[in-house]
């Protein structure tokens, strides 16, 4: 890995390649369909995992924690659990097609 330089926000050879693969598909008065990118999964995944397990879990109780997500942890959890299962299928497939992850 490169050197840290006050020039760069981030380490060289670490710059992300597919920032922003994020992409609406539709809104409705219900649901929000939206296509996301592996950098952008990794980062939703490891943000709601911190705030679940890391940080989010030694800083903040339950009433905290809800105030400042408007959810409850269990909830985040359950949200985190279906997205890291998709996840793995992405993994998977990445991998399967020779792409990295």
């Amino acid at each position: 890995m490169g050197a840290w330089t006050s020039e760069r926000p981030w380490p060289l050879g670490t710059m992300r390649r597919n920032m922003a693969d994020m992409e609406i598909i539709e809104v409705t008065s219900d649901a929000i369909t939206v296509k996301l990118g592996p950098d952008d999964v990794r980062a939703i995944s490891n943000s709601l995992n911190e705030m679940c397990n890391g940080i989010g879990w030694d800083a903040l109780n339950e009433w905290d924690f809800h105030a400042r997500l408007g959810v409850f942890r269990w909830e985040a959890r359950a949200v985190l659990r279906e997205l890291n299962r998709a996840v793995r299928v992405m993994k998977e497939k990445r991998r399967a097609g020779g792409k990295d992850w």
